[in-house]
């Protein structure tokens, strides 16, 4: 827990200074942690490609929603502190919820986006 506290710091310090890319950077460095504590180097490996994917995703969650840097970085204090109590299941269930809350988010930006794109034709056409 102790490595993995200044990493949470840095979050929520970006969460307050409000920076995505910087937002992004705390959380790509929490989320590569744990794959280092996990001490299982095929996590580490197969997680690595993926990062540029998870950089996209975590600006998309992070757009238009003051309160949502804070409350992420409050599941990973609450994540971390279930590692370091050396409670499994814990963490297991509240890493489970994060990425859902974060999977969610996500594809309700999309269909949004996909709604407003559509709508968007539609008037190009109607103005013709």
């Amino acid at each position: 827990g102790r490595e993995g506290a200044p990493l949470v710091a840095a979050g929520q310090a970006a969460a307050k200074g409000g920076s995505v890319a910087d937002l992004i950077a705390a959380d790509i460095a929490f989320h590569r942690f744990l794959g280092e504590i996990a001490e299982n180097p095929i996590i580490v490996e197969t997680a690595a490609p993926h990062f540029n994917h998870l950089k996209r995703i975590m600006g998309e969650v992070l757009r238009e929603d003051e309160a949502m840097p804070a409350r992420i970085w409050d599941e990973h204090a609450a994540i971390l502190s279930a590692i370091a109590a050396g409670d499994g299941e814990a963490a297991d269930r509240l890493s489970r919820q994060h990425i859902a809350r974060a999977a969610t988010v996500f594809v309700d930006r999309l269909r949004a986006q996909e709604v407003a794109s559509v709508e968007e034709a539609r008037n190009r056409r109607v103005a013709r």
